[in-house]
């Protein structure tokens, strides 16, 4: 690779760290996935350390491994900071009109 030999041995010494602790990040997001073995301890370790992080939480969302409890208490918690507002309203397609009064649900205030 030319760009590795224009980096000194602190910087390669940085990269390699760096995708060590991405492909153990990774591995433990995905162990179950891989196989119906338990995770090995120092692989739960990371696994936990991971999933600290909004980073890890974010990646285990998108590859669809997330605990589905914790993405649920993790969705409370956003609505409780931030809340929702939901209106809905049936309106006549030919007319545009409403058909009924709108029904407005807010979540997460008061």
């Amino acid at each position: 690779m030319l760009v590795l030999e224009y980096m000194g041995p602190t910087a390669r010494f940085i990269l390699a760290l760096s995708v060590a602790v991405t492909a153990l990040g990774s591995g433990s997001l995905l162990w179950p996935r891989l196989t119906d073995q338990p995770r090995p301890k120092f692989l739960q370790d990371v696994h936990d350390l991971v999933l600290r992080t909004s980073v890890g939480q974010n990646a285990a969302d998108v590859l669809g491994v997330s605990d589905e409890t914790n993405i649920v208490l993790r969705d409370r918690q956003v609505l409780a900071e931030d809340g929702m507002v939901v209106i809905i309203a049936t309106v006549d397609s030919k007319t545009g009109k409403l058909v009924q009064n709108p029904d407005i649900i807010s979540r997460g205030f008061v």
